[in-house]
């Protein structure tokens, strides 16, 4: 058995997998607005076994998925109005844009790059996050 079979979960306990861990991003996304994201990367990986095509797959994917714990998380708030529409207004041209430009040059950068940016950003959050909980 070669390494990117060995780690993969196989038939029912992968999805297995995929619902509990998707049940817990959609939740974490809904607690704190993100979160999700990185819990379906980490999800995916496991799943997919690594590899630079891989990597770019995966974050095309969880993008995918994010869209719907977002929207549904959004919904949610919205009726609760926890929400500053105003403002959402004002980010929302830059945020598509940036978006845009990130998908775009997300196939010209190198899949250690990418790694590298996702998981110096992570780690950011997660300390910036926790300073302000001490």
């Amino acid at each position: 058995m070669d390494k990117k079979t060995e780690n993969k979960p196989q038939g029912v306990k992968k999805f297995i997998y995929l619902v509990v861990l998707s049940f817990l991003a959609g939740c974490i996304n809904g607690f704190v607005g993100t979160g999700g994201g990185i819990l379906m990367v980490l999800l995916l990986f496991m799943l997919d076994g690594g590899g630079e095509k891989s990597t770019r797959d995966v974050f095309a994917r969880t993008l995918v998925t994010v869209i719907p714990m977002t929207l549904t998380a959004f919904t949610v708030y919205l009726k609760s109005s926890n929400v500053d529409m105003a403002m959402i207004s004002r980010l929302f041209v830059p945020i598509s844009l940036g978006g845009a430009l990130g998908a775009a040059f997300m196939d010209r950068i190198d899949t250690k790059w990418l790694n590298l940016i996702f998981s110096i950003l992570v780690i950011y959050s997660g300390i910036s996050m926790g300073v302000r909980v001490l």
